[in-house]
């Protein structure tokens, strides 16, 4: 290597070990809060403090990194904008580097996040994971009840080792295992004329008013593209996510919803709700484990691998609560 090259890269060497975290912090809190009287009370810092820091970064730099001219809001230089690139970028993979750690330390302390919509989590998880915990007591399961973006956003992040959801969206980065079906049948009030004789056609769900979850939800858009292709237009009345909310309004008469059946089937023969004869239903939608492309720790894999072999006892659960009710013929 060149003289000269040895010398540049001992000076940018020293550059780097001359900056501080701090001073990285402060000057991205200026160009967010564009000056830096504004940085100064995002940071709970004195405004003399942060020009100074800021001066003080610029002479490690060697490069001016905001504009001195007398404008609102400060503007940042061409050396600031290349700066804040590798603030962002340093940001990012500290970011990842904590998520891996705290991957890690559940992973040493057999501790496994796991995540799963409220139908899945409250109604069938509980017992599987009281078999789970006598085969594996020193694997401890922290559940996480989200609705179903939080959990693949969850999932995305490495905040959530792996998570269970409704339906299959082909989301980029995660893996998609298939793991039971849940059928999904709509209720309404007691009175409500189509809990008796044959089935409506679909088409006429646009004449009722739609209590369902929000717009990530994949039964809702099941629901949504059925329409299109019909030509008609859903009256949604209500978004809401939690099912036993969802039976309880229908039951109420705000409306008729679409629930998983093992929940609808001992409100139903319980005589608080009833069962609406449809075409198109049950809805038939697959409950996928979900987990990123990474390598699975050895708890986790275990965990995975202990849902999977669990199926036909899913099934099982959701088979013998359906059984209280009379459904389709």
């Amino acid at each position: 290597m060149a003289a000269w090259q040895q010398h540049a890269n001992g000076r940018v060497g020293s550059q780097v070990h001359s900056l501080t975290l701090h001073q990285l912090q402060i000057f991205a809190a200026v160009v967010r809060e564009g000056s830096f009287t504004k940085a100064a009370q995002s940071l709970f810092l004195s405004e003399p403090t942060v020009s100074e820091q800021i001066k003080l970064l610029e002479q490690v730099v060697g490069a001016s990194l905001f504009s001195r001219a007398a404008r609102k809001p400060i503007r940042v230089t061409t050396a600031g904008e290349r700066l804040l690139e590798a603030v962002d970028q340093v940001s990012n993979q500290l970011e990842e580097a904590l998520r891996d750690i705290a991957s890690l330390q559940r992973a040493e302390a057999g501790r496994i996040a796991f995540g799963a919509g409220r139908a899945f989590g409250a109604y069938i998880f509980p017992s599987l994971y009281a078999s789970f915990r006598d085969a594996n007591p020193g694997i401890s399961v922290q559940v996480d009840f989200a609705v179903r973006q939080r959990l693949l956003e969850s999932v995305l992040k490495r905040e959530l080792d792996l998570a269970v959801v409704l339906g299959h969206d082909g989301e980029s980065g995660l893996n998609w295992t298939p793991l039971s079906t849940s059928q999904l049948v709509p209720v309404g009030a007691v009175q409500h004329p189509w809990a008796q004789g044959p089935a409506v056609p679909f088409r006429r769900l646009a004449e009722e008013r739609i209590i369902i979850g929000g717009p990530a939800s994949s039964l809702r858009a099941a629901l949504e593209r059925k329409a299109v292709k019909l030509g008609i237009q859903l009256q949604l009345a209500w978004e809401v996510h939690d099912p036993e909310a969802k039976v309880q309004a229908a039951a109420s008469g705000l409306g008729i919803t679409i629930v998983p059946q093992f929940i609808a089937a001992p409100r139903v023969a319980a005589g608080a709700c009833s069962l609406l004869h449809v075409e198109g239903f049950p809805l038939t939608l697959g409950w996928f484990i979900v987990n990123t492309e990474r390598e699975l720790t050895r708890p986790v894999q275990a965990f995975k691998n202990f849902l999977l072999s669990r199926q036909v006892d899913i099934e099982k659960m959701m088979a013998t609560v359906n059984e209280t009710a009379t459904w389709y013929e």
